[in-house]
């Protein structure tokens, strides 16, 4: 028995998980969840030694 709709509503279901489950990521990433922290960047020390250039005596 086919229903007035044309049999799309598995379509439309399809469509509405996929919008939602786009919305809960969009939102974890955005730390509304929790899913992450505040970028503070890299807890690194980094140290480049240059080399010591003779200054001009005046």
């Amino acid at each position: 028995m086919a229903n007035g709709r044309g049999g799309s509503g598995g379509i439309y279901a399809i469509l509405v998980v996929v919008v939602i489950l786009l919305v809960v990521i969009i939102l974890f990433m955005t730390g509304t969840f929790g899913g992450r922290q505040q970028d503070t960047g890299p807890d690194l020390d980094v140290r480049i030694e240059t080399p010591e250039v003779p200054r001009p005596q005046n």
